[in-house]
């Protein structure tokens, strides 16, 4: 069993957290909001169906698992983290998330604040609902050490995931190819190309796939769907990742997806 401290915004933080703490794993609980300041209201919400978690570690912990998903959320909550704790943590590994910004580059940040060795730190990526997901993405930075991959590697396999190694970049495998689907459904639905049932119904038949893109897009959340393709176009400035107006619009509007009842479709 380790001792593991979360730290996210929304769906990949509850989830992973829950899966953790399922594994047996000691979990403690840094949730953020949308600028990367704590938000201690998150810790009331009962709608995620399982117990509350710890909020701080008193000792350090064997895993930092980073889930935030925007870049400028990222850079809040690591300034303010390092602050508070006023130590570095050099036996620590740190999981970053790689959705919004690569390994590397969140590494760099991160020996600035002197809070964790950029050697201890490790890229993962993959999408929401993760207990549909048997697979993990791993990815090493040039100065990770072998150390923090194996204990990443053991991670995640107690978790019931299959970890995968890829080269560090933005958004990894799974969460780019999905995030451009939904993107390309999304600019279906808007120029009026079929209703989001159809879109969902012709891509599930005709794939196989276990959703919809648009039926997937309220799962994983829009927000992070958003963050993602954010990122992609920012990162490679090509017009394939640009977002559908829709769905900006919809992100603005705080229609989610299931976390907030609304998104491309209506939830009760």
């Amino acid at each position: 069993m380790s001792n593991v401290w979360v730290i996210g915004d929304g769906t990949p933080a509850y989830e992973i957290a829950k899966l953790a703490q399922n594994a047996g794993h000691l979990v403690f609980t840094s949730f953020v909001d949308e600028k990367g300041n704590p938000d201690e209201l998150i810790y009331e919400q009962p709608r995620w169906g399982f117990a509350p978690f710890t909020r701080r570690p008193e000792t350090n912990p064997d895993v930092i698992i980073e889930a935030i998903i925007k870049k400028s959320q990222k850079l809040t909550a690591w300034r303010g983290y390092a602050v508070e704790l006023q130590k570095k943590l050099t036996d620590t590994s740190m999981l970053v998330s790689t959705l919004s910004a690569s390994a590397t580059e969140i590494s760099a940040w991160v020996a600035r604040t002197k809070m964790v060795p950029r050697q201890n730190i490790i890229g993962w990526a993959t999408l929401p609902p993760m207990e549909h997901s048997s697979a993990i993405e791993l990815l090493p930075t040039q100065f990770s050490n072998e150390r923090v991959l194996n204990l990443a590697k053991e991670f995640f396999t107690s978790l019931g995931k299959e970890p995968v190694i890829i080269k560090d970049c933005v958004g990894g495998v799974l969460p780019r190819v999905v995030a451009s689907l939904i993107n390309n459904a999304a600019y279906a639905l808007m120029e009026g190309v079929a209703s989001a049932a159809d879109i969902d119904i012709a891509m599930k038949l005709g794939t196989n796939y276990p959703y919809g893109p648009l039926e997937w897009a309220d799962k994983i959340g829009l927000d992070q769907v958003l963050g993602i393709l954010e990122a992609l176009c920012e990162t490679y400035g090509e017009d394939r990742y640009r977002p559908a107006p829709i769905l900006r619009q919809l992100v603005y509007a705080g229609h989610w997806g299931e976390r907030t009842g609304c998104g491309f479709y209506e939830y009760l």
